[in-house]
C-alpha cells in the first residue's frame, strides 16, 4: 500500500472538538454557509452528504468518502466507496495544547509499482492539500 502524509498543521480547537466535527460530517453540511468568503474559498470542490464528503478528483470524477474508522480522539479515517482502487484518508489527531490540535493527513492506496512513479507527485500534492484544508474547515 502506497501512503502519502501531508504536513502538520495546527487546528485553533481542542482535539476532542475536532474529532466530534469530523466524525458528524452532517454537521459541516450544516456549517458550510457560516463559514467566512475566504476560508470558503478553500473548501470549492468539496460537497458534503449527510453521512459523507465528496471530493472532485481531476480526472476521476467525484469520490466519496465516509468514516469506516475512528479512534476518539486520535484518528479518523475516510474510505472512498466509489474508487477504482481501494483508498482511504486518515486523519491523525494530536492534542498540542488544551486549546489546539495538531493534525495530518494520510492517503493511502492500493497502487501498482508502475504507476507510483507516474502519480506518486499527484497524490502527494493532494495530500499536502487536503492537510492545508483542515484548519480552514475550522475557521
Amino acid at each position: 500500500m502506497a501512503k502519502y502524509s501531508s504536513e502538520k498543521v495546527t487546528i485553533n480547537q481542542p482535539a476532542e472538538a475536532v474529532f466530534s466535527r469530523l466524525t458528524n460530517i452532517a454537521d459541516f453540511k450544516n456549517r458550510l454557509d457560516t463559514v467566512p468568503e475566504e476560508a470558503r474559498k478553500h473548501l470549492e470542490g468539496l460537497k458534503f452528504g449527510d453521512d459523507s464528503i465528496i471530493i472532485n478528483a481531476p480526472g476521476v470524477g467525484d469520490l466519496e468518502f465516509r468514516v469506516i474508522e475512528k479512534r476518539e480522539p486520535e484518528l479518523v479515517k475516510l474510505g472512498a466507496s466509489n474508487s477504482p482502487v481501494p483508498f482511504d484518508i486518515t486523519i491523525h489527531l494530536t492534542p498540542e495544547t488544551a486549546a489546539s490540535t495538531l493534525a495530518q493527513a494520510e492517503i493511502n492506496l492500493e497502487l501498482p509499482a508502475i504507476l507510483k512513479a507516474m502519480v506518486g507527485g499527484k497524490l502527494q500534492e493532494a495530500a499536502n492539500q487536503f492537510g492545508n484544508m483542515l484548519p480552514k474547515m475550522f475557521a
